[in-house]
């Protein structure tokens, strides 16, 4: 069994606004996925200015058809939830071909009218075969051999 992960590395943001003037809070963390229901997220950090994680998230690709986008979302945490700042979508298909991607990603806003910041990604494909199926195969092959 083949098993799909893409391996973001979220560095760090520089130009983020904090679009709700109500939250004087500065709290910033990072939310990464390609299936909305598995996401992963960044430690909070105590700044909005220039922000910095240097966290690598790992994600699964179920289905590479259906799950292709990565949707990343930059977030002002509040004493209730979170509030947006900014966020983005970036299609893994190129990275899948083998491409690198090492980039700074505009944050945009609900209606992608404006910047709100960026953030710097570093993105990686990973495959892997299921070592116990390949183990299970060799050792038939043995048993096979042997007969």
């Amino acid at each position: 069994m083949t098993n799909r992960q893409v391996e973001v590395l979220v560095g760090e943001a520089r130009g983020l606004h904090n679009r709700n003037i109500q939250n004087t809070n500065n709290d910033t963390f990072v939310e990464v996925y390609v299936d909305k229901h598995c996401k992963q997220r960044t430690k909070v950090v105590n700044t909005i200015e220039y922000p910095t994680w240097n966290e690598t998230l790992i994600l699964n690709l179920p289905d590479l058809e259906k799950h292709h986008l990565l949707h990343v979302h930059v977030y002002s945490k509040d004493i209730v939830g979170k509030d947006s700042i900014g966020s983005a979508t970036i299609d893994l298909k190129q990275i899948i071909g083998g491409a690198e991607f090492d980039q700074w990603v505009q944050l945009s806003g609900p209606l992608h009218l404006s910047t709100f910041g960026e953030v710097h990604l570093t993105i990686k494909y990973l495959v892997s075969t299921d070592s116990f199926a390949y183990i299970t195969f060799i050792s038939r092959l043995k048993e096979h051999s042997t007969l």
